[in-house]
């Protein structure tokens, strides 16, 4: 078969084999070539799809395992030191079991989301070892492969990544009932969207996020409802299309697109056609920053495909208290967040630190983690400041906030609203105690990371600060990741 079948990136994906096993037989060399990419690849793409630096995928290989069944699953997410692990196992070369442990997975032990999706990467490997069994001959009691199967070995796991999203998407919508607390079954109690319907969103998302109208970055959104009478419950405001048109046909909606933003204006979808414009109650965001809105009223648990320009992509689950993402997509690198776990990661960092009270601690929290999704870059730090620490700011202009009251909830819109105001790219904000601002516009001494690692100008200046001054910060880039440091340690990014 001609190379350039596959992306050059993939033809040069070699593995590394042992000197002993260059000199055993070439069917058996090809199955231990096969292996060791097929445990690579699975490796690699858990660590990317999280892209989370702490994340760890070890593997335990059990010879002359001798069982009918084909493997097996944690079955839940398991709490381990703020994270949660997962344990997943399948029976694949030579009736070998190969155990998969995934620890410091970014969640919380109630991310149903999270354990459909490895779930669903287990059934991949059953189905894989199906088809080895199958295929490959065997010889002195041990299967071999030939260079043909090397080829088909090849195609199996470049498509992998595409394989498994499609697979998880599709059975998060039709193995949960409609409060999402049902068992995860890899077979549907009734099919809401067929799998053609699930490759069909995929592929039109990624096609509209490469495309531009008029040399502008496409932003627009759908929402499938299984009935479109369901438009009015989701809407303050809806129009018909007099003559509907088929979704997945770029030319049709072509000079539709500049009236849909995929945030708040959405292009209804049922059976397949697009039928209503309408403008939902609240933003389409997971953070949902009470009272600032009306609520949610998405009671079926609708598919929702957000594409943000740009190459981003938003795959959500609507719901009725807060829109669930399930997916996002950013320049082609699938990526699955718990955002309920970050918001507790920063919750308890502003914990140690903070006197306000829980209530406020949880505003606060979920206003951090709005800024990195409407990727509002900026800096933030939390110390008392003295005079000494003051005489080391480059630039800072100190406020005092003239209220008693802050983050309430009779002045809560108004004081997200100011916090937004004083946050900007070229500056941080410094808080007290009290998570009130203090110092705004302000600019540190940049020198080396105190971490010891490469960053930019805004992570470096942090790094430093938290060192010297023994406190707290967190960095938000404008293409969205959020990064605590605290004395001078980096803690985590996501």
């Amino acid at each position: 078969m001609d190379s350039s079948f596959f992306p050059k990136t993939w033809r040069s994906k070699e593995v590394k084999v042992s000197e002993e096993e260059q000199n055993i037989p070439l069917g058996q060399y090809n199955l231990v070539r096969v292996e060791k990419k097929f445990i690579e690849v699975i490796t690699s793409f858990v660590q990317s799809i999280f892209n989370y630096e702490q994340i760890k995928v070890t593997l335990n290989k059990k010879e002359n395992y001798n069982t009918a069944s084909k493997g097996y699953s944690s079955g839940n997410l398991v709490p381990e030191s703020g994270h949660t692990k997962f344990h997943f196992a399948a029976k694949l070369f030579n009736d070998q079991l190969y155990e998969f442990s995934v620890s410091n997975i970014p969640a919380t032990p109630e991310s149903s989301h999270i354990k459909i999706f490895f779930t669903v990467l287990m059934e991949y490997l059953f189905h894989f070892n199906d088809i080895i069994t199958k295929t490959l001959p065997v010889q002195d009691g041990r299967l071999f492969a030939s260079s043909d199967f090397i080829t088909k070995s090849d195609i199996w796991l470049y498509n992998i990544k595409r394989t498994i999203i499609i697979e998880y998407i599709y059975n998060l919508f039709n193995t949960f009932d409609k409060d999402y607390n049902s068992e995860p079954k890899l077979f549907p109690n009734q099919i809401r969207y067929n799998i053609d319907l699930i490759n069909l969103i995929f592929d039109f998302g990624i096609e509209l996020s490469t495309k531009k109208v008029e040399n502008k970055e496409i932003y627009c959104g759908f929402i499938f409802h299984d009935d479109g009478d369901e438009v009015k419950f989701n809407s303050v405001k809806s129009f018909k299309f007099e003559k509907q048109f088929d979704f997945g046909n770029f030319g049709q909606l072509k000079s539709y697109l500049e009236i849909s933003n995929g945030q708040n204006i959405f292009f209804n979808v049922t059976n397949e056609k697009i039928t209503h414009l309408f403008i939902t109650k609240d933003k389409l965001n997971e953070i949902y920053l009470s009272p600032m809105g009306n609520g949610k009223t998405f009671q079926s648990r609708p598919l929702i495909l957000s594409v943000q320009g740009n190459g981003n992509i938003y795959f959500l689950e609507g719901r009725s208290d807060q829109n669930k993402i399930l997916l996002q997509i950013v320049n082609s690198q699938p990526l699955i967040r718990d955002n309920d776990f970050i918001k507790k990661f920063i919750y308890n960092s502003l914990e140690e630190f903070t006197t306000v009270d829980d209530i406020k601690l949880e505003v606060f929290s979920k206003w951090i983690m709005s800024l990195s999704q409407r990727k509002h870059g900026t800096s933030l730090l939390f110390n008392n400041i003295t005079n000494e620490t003051q005489s080391k700011l480059v630039k800072s202009i100190q406020i005092t906030f003239d209220s008693g009251s802050f983050l309430e909830k009779r002045t809560l819109p108004y004081d997200l609203s100011l916090l937004d105001s004083i946050t900007n790219p070229d500056g941080a904000v410094i808080f007290n105690k009290n998570l009130t601002p203090t110092h705004i516009s302000t600019i540190l001494p940049i020198g080396q990371n105190a971490t010891g690692e490469s960053g930019g100008a805004r992570h470096n200046s942090i790094a430093n600060f938290t060192n010297e001054f023994s406190c707290l910060g967190i960095v938000i880039s404008e293409d969205g990741p959020i990064t605590i440091f605290k004395n001078g340690k980096k803690l985590i990014k996501f």
